[in-house]
């Protein structure tokens, strides 16, 4: 008599669902390797290969194009499913790539055309297509658009051309070839309704383009514009783009790259279209835009009740600063001119009296305004931070909120603009932070003692990692907004046992008797408790 012991359950056993769980904690090789295993998990598997696809220069014009591809190769399962794909490069035809518009552009759309050979092989994978990232020159092929219209899932699309302005044929047209703007009118009449994100450089047509972008992806929540244009199609004014967009209830996100005035009367039709934006971001690096206090899209933006990031240049301060409104405003980004920062600490305000701003960022621009600006730049303890501590009695009074002011140092800004065209966002707590951190107490008679923290990375705390978080941090006291010694400061903490080095910074925080008490007998000038 013999007995059958009972099957256990497999992974082959478990729901698709619970395999596609699984796979989307898989890296991208490994979920390959999954899905050459069987037929039956073969689905689950490519649901993590082909949710993101990026193209780069590289594919298009580089020696690995065949390499990079091969993992987008079917699983060997079925008749003729395996095809071996080879491509001769010669030297001669690389250097042609890299130089010459048409052979690059046709190289593109032969790299287009195999990507969507690939997705058809298998009636699943388009719809498991979320972002696709691609890198072109100026020439898009007409496939592009066809291939857009067929992935249902596509949450994020992203088109940039980094060579673009070092193309000197690219006024040619070509054949099977369309512009940024013909290939978002092209989806206008079938929209990618499920688009949530967009990153888009525009080359031409700026105005027109974007009212396109927008009419193509009617639930986008964040857009990102970026231009290439040089002289020619700046001067094109978008009429009416609210009427003929109607409302944009989902847009959350704005980001404009190389800001210029043109851009303003679209971006204001554009944000009144927007009531619940919540980030817009208008960089310009050279400062090229300079509104006044009645400039229509920063009133429009003030209006906004929901905004609470904002990034902009020193040229709008004046107006930011004037205007009633910017009551959610939280985080703030400006772009100055070491000139422009020096003039402010005498004649103007460099941080703006919004009541719950709490995070300041002062980016430093390469556009030099004055022959000073080089010298300012170099030793950052003589250039903005010095500036910033100078005014802090009279800026902080009228940002009641702020706590965290960023001031990268023009090399830290330098390379991080050429990496990707921002700076992050570091926590206090960071070793590479550089900038002021911000305590305030107040008691009940209204008295308020201030104390802010500055730093300023050394060269030191540049090569090594490994420098103590506290390294470098300089004090700084006002009680009523009048300077005290740091050992009167360091006496309050002592008297009231309060330790700062887990405490996050932050205003109208709570201080005990004791304190009060102590910088009540300094400002009488009487000092026997020392």
């Amino acid at each position: 008599m013999t007995s059958r012991l009972p099957r256990q359950c497999g992974l082959l056993d478990l729901p698709q669902e619970v395999l596609f769980q699984i796979t989307s904690h898989l890296d991208s090789r490994s979920a390959t390797s999954l899905s050459t295993v069987c037929l039956q998990l073969q689905p689950s598997a490519e649901s993590r290969v082909w949710e993101s696809i990026g193209i780069t220069q590289s594919d298009i014009f580089g020696t690995d194009t065949t390499s990079r591809l091969s993992s987008f190769q079917s699983p060997p399962f079925g008749e003729n499913e395996v095809e071996e794909e080879e491509e001769k490069e010669d030297d001669l035809s690389d250097s042609l790539a890299k130089t010459h518009s048409n052979i690059w552009a046709l190289r593109s759309q032969s790299l287009i055309f195999h990507l969507n050979h690939l997705l058809e092989r298998q009636s699943w994978r388009k719809g498991f297509v979320k972002r696709l990232d691609l890198q072109l020159r100026l020439e898009i092929p007409l496939d592009l658009a066809k291939l857009l219209k067929s992935l249902p899932s596509l949450r994020e699309f992203v088109l940039s051309f980094p060579t673009a302005s070092s193309n000197t044929l690219a006024n040619q047209s070509l054949r099977e070839f369309i512009t940024t703007l013909q290939l978002f009118q092209s989806l206008e009449k079938s929209p990618l309704v499920r688009l949530k994100m967009l990153k888009v450089t525009v080359t031409d047509n700026w105005s027109l383009t974007v009212q396109s972008m927008l009419k193509s992806a009617p639930g986008i929540q964040v857009l990102h514009i970026g231009s290439q244009i040089g002289d020619r199609g700046y001067h094109q004014r978008l009429e009416d783009v609210q009427e003929k967009l109607g409302s944009l209830p989902c847009l959350k996100v704005l980001s404009v790259e190389d800001m210029q005035p043109s851009f303003t009367n679209t971006l204001d039709d554009v944000v009144k279209a927007a009531p619940y934006l919540k980030e817009v971001s208008l960089r310009d690096q050279v400062l090229s835009w300079r509104p006044d206090k009645q400039d229509g899209l920063l009133k429009s933006m003030s209006k906004l009740k929901g905004l609470k990031e904002l990034e902009t240049s020193s040229r709008c301060i004046d107006a930011i600063t004037s205007l009633d409104g910017w009551t959610e405003v939280e985080s703030l980004i400006i772009t100055w001119t070491a000139g422009m920062l020096k003039e402010s600490e005498i004649i103007g305000r460099i941080i703006p009296p919004l009541p719950r701003l709490r995070r300041y960022q002062i980016n430093l621009s390469t556009y030099a305004s004055s022959h000073h600006a080089w010298q300012h730049l170099a030793e950052p303890r003589l250039g903005a931070m010095s500036t910033l501590i100078s005014r802090l009695p009279l800026d902080l009074v009228h940002a009641p909120s702020l706590g965290i002011i960023q001031c990268p140092g023009y090399e830290t800004s330098q390379n991080s603009l050429m990496s990707n065209g921002d700076i992050p966002k570091l926590d206090w707590k960071d070793p590479l932070f550089q900038g002021i951190i911000v305590y305030s107490y107040e008691n009940e008679k209204g008295d308020e003692l201030v104390h802010c923290r500055s730093k300023v990375r050394s060269q030191l705390e540049t090569r090594s990692p490994l420098v103590d978080i506290f390294a470098g941090w300089e004090e700084h006291g006002y009680y009523n907004w009048k300077p005290i010694p740091t050992r009167v400061l360091a006496g309050v903490y002592g008297i009231t046992g309060t330790n700062l080095k887990d405490q996050p910074p932050g205003r109208g925080l709570c201080l005990a008797h004791k304190g009060w008490d102590l910088l009540s007998t300094w400002e009488r000038q009487d000092e026997k408790w020392s």
